[in-house]
C-alpha cells in the first residue's frame, strides 16, 4: 500500500536539553511548547517519508556537515495524526554527499508532557511552594559546620537586667506566740527579710546594730537581683512583707515578661555571618537559632520558628536563700502565654552570701551591764539584811562591802575580757562568685548560625535540589519562578503513554529532575528563584 510522504521533520539547534534528564523544560500549554521548539528550527523538512518512532533513524536529504550543530528534532506524521514527537539527536552519519542519517532518541518528558498524569507518591525532596521562615523544617542531610554568633549580649539591658542587686538581711524577729515572721516564696519563715540598695551599706550596718543585744537574731546577709523584688527599696531599707501589702504574712513570687531585643531577632533580610541566604530554610534550625545563656556557662537552644510572634520569656525568681532565677520561653511550641514547658527552661543561681561583724565589747555592754549591776546590788543588799537580822550591823556592812568588791571585780574582769576579744564574725567568708564579682551573673542572648562559607555551600545545595519533604504528595513541576526540582520514590503515573516510556518517566522522577520555566535561563542558578 502506497503511503504519501506527509511527515514534517524539523531539525533544531541550541535546545538546552540532553538525554541525562537532569534538566527539562516546563510549559504551561501545548501551544507554548510547540512554539518554543519551532523557534529553534534550522531545517524544516516537509513531505518526508513516515518517520518510525522506535526505529531511531531518519534519512534526510542534507549534507552531513550541515547537521553537526543540530542537537534536537521534532517530527509529525501528519498522515496519521497531529502529535508532535520530540527527540534528542544522538549522532549524524554520512550516506552520500547529499544524504545523511540522523540517529535520535525520543525525549519522553517533552513528548508525553501533556499526556502523562502524575499520581500521589513519596516525594523525597523538591522546591517548596512557600518559603517563609518556618514553613520548611524537615531535617537535611548536610553538615552545618562550626557555628558562629551573629549577635550576643544581655537579654535585658540597663535597669531591666539582673545585674542591679539588693542586699537582703534575714532577721529572726518573731515575738510572743508567733512561730513565723512571714511567708516567702510560698514557704513559711521564722525570719523577716529586709531589702537595701546595694550602695546603702550604712543602712545595712544600722539595721544590724539594732540587734546588738541579740546579734544572733540576724541570721543571714546575701544579695539578690533587684528586678525580682518588683520594686526598688529606698535608702534605709524596707521590710519586704510590709512593702507588698498583700497581707502581713506573704510576699508573692515575682515574675515578668522579657521580650527578645531586636538585635537578636531573625527576619527575611537577616544575614548569616554576613552572608544573605536566598533560601529561607537557612534561617531556621539547625542553621540559625536562638541561644539563651547564663553567666555561669549553661545554655538553652531555642528555635525561632517555634515562637508564636516575637520571642519573649517569662522570668521569675525566689527572694529567700538560695536565690534562684528561672527563665522559660513564652508562647513557644504551641504552649499558651503563661503556661510553660518544664523541659525548656534555664536557671540562674550562685548569688553569694555576705558576712558581718558585731563589736564584742559593745555587744557585751548591751547584753550584760544591767544583769551585772543587779548582781552587785544583790550581793550588798543580802549582807545588809543579814546584819540587821543578827544585830551585828558593822560586821554585816563589812561583809557586804567585801562581797560587793568581789562582784565589781568580776564585772571589771569580764569587761576587760570583752574589750580585748575579737569581734564576732557572722555569715560566710567563702560565698563569693566570680561571675557575680565580674557582673556576669545574668541572662544573655545570641543568634547563632552557620558561618558564611558553609552558608553559601548549603544555600547553593538548596537552590539546586530544593528542600527535604519526605511525604506523600503529587510531584510538583512548577513551584518556583525559574526552576523546580523534584525527586520521588516509587513514582507512578497514568495516561495514554506506551508502557516503556511510562516506566522511563517514572525512573526520571525517581532519579530527580529539574523543570525550567524559562528555557533561556536553564543552568543559571544565580537567579532569584522565588515562589509563585
Amino acid at each position: 500500500m502506497y503511503i504519501a510522504p506527509t511527515t514534517n521533520i524539523r531539525l533544531l539547534t541550541g535546545v538546552p536539553l540532553d538525554s541525562h534528564y537532569e534538566n527539562t523544560l516546563y510549559f504551561s500549554s501545548l501551544s507554548a511548547q510547540v512554539s518554543y521548539f519551532i523557534g529553534k528550527t534550522k531545517y524544516n523538512l516537509v513531505e518526508q517519508t513516515f518517520n518510525r518512532v522506535t526505529n531511531g533513524v531518519s534519512r534526510v536529504g542534507l549534507p552531513v556537515n550541515s547537521l553537526y550543530d543540530c542537537n534536537y528534532m521534532m517530527f509529525q506524521n501528519t498522515g496519521f495524526g497531529n502529535k508532535w514527537f520530540f527527540a534528542f539527536i544522538d549522532s549524524v552519519e554520512y550516506v552520500n554527499n547529499t544524504v545523511s542519517e540522523v540517529h535520535f532518541t525520543i525525549d519522553v518528558m517533552q513528548t508525553w508532557f501533556f499526556d502523562y498524569t502524575l499520581e500521589q507518591c513519596f516525594v523525597e525532596r523538591c522546591h517548596s511552594a512557600t518559603d517563609a521562615i518556618g514553613d520548611n523544617i524537615v531535617p537535611e542531610p548536610v553538615d552545618p559546620g562550626e557555628m558562629v554568633y551573629n549577635s550576643y549580649g544581655r537579654l535585658a539591658t540597663g535597669d531591666n537586667g539582673l545585674v542591679n542587686y539588693v542586699i537582703i538581711l534575714a532577721i529572726n524577729d518573731v515575738s510572743g506566740s508567733n512561730a513565723f515572721a512571714g511567708k516567702y516564696d510560698l514557704i513559711p519563715s521564722g525570719s523577716a527579710l529586709w531589702a537595701f540598695n546595694s550602695g546603702d551599706l550604712p543602712s545595712v550596718e544600722a539595721k544590724i546594730n539594732e540587734y546588738i543585744q541579740r546579734p544572733d537574731a540576724v541570721t543571714a546577709l546575701y544579695v539578690a537581683p533587684q528586678r525580682i523584688l518588683g520594686w526598688s527599696p529606698v535608702d534605709g531599707g524596707e521590710n519586704i512583707l510590709n512593702h507588698y501589702g498583700v497581707d502581713t504574712h506573704s510576699k508573692p513570687v515575682v515574675s515578668f515578661t522579657q521580650t527578645l531585643p531586636e538585635a537578636h531577632r531573625v527576619g527575611n533580610n537577616s544575614t548569616l555571618n554576613g552572608y544573605t541566604p536566598k533560601n529561607k530554610k537557612l534561617l531556621t534550625y539547625p542553621f540559625n537559632y536562638l541561644e539563651v545563656l547564663t553567666g555561669t556557662g549553661s545554655a538553652l537552644t531555642l528555635r525561632y520558628e517555634f515562637f508564636d510572634g516575637t520571642p519573649a520569656f517569662d522570668i521569675g525568681g525566689t527572694i529567700a536563700q538560695p536565690v534562684s532565677v528561672s527563665l522559660r520561653p513564652d508562647n513557644y511550641k504551641g504552649t499558651p502565654s503563661g503556661q510553660h514547658m518544664s523541659d525548656e527552661q534555664l536557671s540562674l543561681s550562685g548569688y553569694p552570701m555576705g558576712s558581718w561583724l558585731n563589736d564584742a565589747y559593745e555587744a557585751w555592754v548591751a547584753q550584760q551591764s544591767v544583769p551585772l549591776a543587779l548582781s552587785a546590788v544583790g550581793s550588798i543588799g543580802s549582807g545588809f539584811v543579814s546584819g540587821l537580822a543578827t544585830g551585828n550591823l558593822p560586821a554585816a556592812v563589812v561583809g557586804a562591802g567585801m562581797a560587793g568588791i568581789g562582784a565589781v571585780t568580776n564585772v571589771l574582769s569580764e569587761k576587760y575580757q570583752a574589750s580585748i576579744a575579737a569581734d564576732q564574725f557572722h555569715g560566710t567568708n567563702s560565698g563569693g562568685n566570680v561571675n557575680f564579682a565580674l557582673s556576669f551573673l545574668d541572662f544573655y542572648a545570641g543568634r547563632r548560625s552557620v558561618n558564611a562559607q558553609f552558608a553559601r555551600i548549603i544555600d547553593d545545595y538548596f537552590s539546586m535540589f530544593g528542600y527535604a519533604q519526605k511525604c506523600i504528595m503529587i510531584p510538583p513541576k512548577h513551584n518556583r519562578a525559574q526552576w523546580t526540582y523534584v525527586k520521588t520514590i516509587g513514582c507512578q503515573g497514568s495516561g495514554s503513554v506506551p508502557n516503556d516510556d511510562a516506566v522511563a518517566i517514572d525512573t526520571i522522577y525517581n532519579n530527580g529532575v529539574r523543570f525550567w520555566a524559562v528555557p533561556a535561563n536553564l543552568g543559571n542558578y544565580s537567579l532569584t528563584n522565588g515562589t509563585l
